[in-house]
């Protein structure tokens, strides 16, 4: 939900799992593997995509994302 109202909640790692409706280990799993690989950042408790991660989630979810 980039660039929406529901960013600023949905972006934070603390409230991940509740939008995802994952096992919080899940996510934190998750969100560590995605860092890894370069696709989400992280800022204090805010998680942004990189250009890359913005790429990725484009196809997977398709022109949802746009």
């Amino acid at each position: 939900h980039e660039g929406t109202p529901a960013e600023a909640e949905e972006s934070r790692a603390a409230g991940l799992h509740r939008h995802l409706r994952w096992d919080p280990a899940r996510v934190a799993r998750v969100v560590t593997r995605a860092e890894r690989a370069g696709l989400v950042v992280r800022s204090g408790d805010r998680l942004t995509l990189t250009e890359a991660g913005r790429r990725r989630a484009r196809e997977v979810l398709g022109e949802r994302t746009k």
